[in-house]
């Protein structure tokens, strides 16, 4: 009896440790006829296949993103790759490409601002990067424009009304709301 618990036990570590290698490698979760036949060796399998498959297939999922990105930063043809990771890879993708296309508009963006000439780019940089370059020439041109109009309304010729001089005293003021303040300011606490 002691020795059928013992074979058990060791069929059933065998099984943890098949089953924890089958699912880092994510094989399907097929369990092998060695294991099926008796109930507790095939739990044991099952339950060391499915966190080994959750944490390998998270990790995939992650690296299918990562070069979905790179690749996505470099504008390269998206790669083929296995379905169960595609939409983590074209995630990736689509974040690589917007974040490069965000870049090349800022970048042409800077350039048309300065008014300097466009720079020559591979044609698949070239629509983001236009974009940013009109934007940012139109945006100069813009400013400009503005500018001229202020410095038009500042720069129209006024003559200032009435000046003291230096010398002169402002009791001389012939300002009758001038003349009424300095009544009220008399007439306060602080000049009685």
């Amino acid at each position: 009896m002691e020795e059928a618990q013992q074979q058990l036990k060791q069929k059933i570590e065998q099984a943890k440790t098949a089953g924890e290698k089958a699912g880092k490698a994510l094989q399907t979760e097929q369990v092998p006829e060695q294991f099926a036949q008796i109930d507790e060796v095939k739990k044991a399998y099952q339950e060391s296949y499915k966190p080994a498959y959750k944490a390998a297939e998270q990790e995939k999922i992650t690296e299918h993103k990562a070069q979905g990105k790179e690749h996505g930063l470099v504008l390269a043809e998206a790669a083929k790759v296995d379905d169960r990771f595609k939409a983590a890879y074209e995630e990736g993708y689509k974040e690589g490409k917007q974040q490069k296309e965000k870049q090349l508009h800022k970048q042409g963006y800077d350039k048309g601002f300065e008014l300097a000439p466009a720079d020559k780019l591979d044609q698949k940089f070239m629509a983001a990067y236009t974009a940013g370059y009109k934007e940012g020439k139109q945006a100069i041109e813009d400013k400009v424009k503005a500018e001229g109009e202020a410095l038009a309304f500042t720069a129209i010729d006024y003559e200032p009304a009435y000046r003291f001089s230096e010398r002169e005293s402002p009791l001389q003021c012939d300002s009758t709301p001038f003349r009424g303040g300095m009544r009220v300011r008399s007439n306060t606490e602080y000049h009685e």
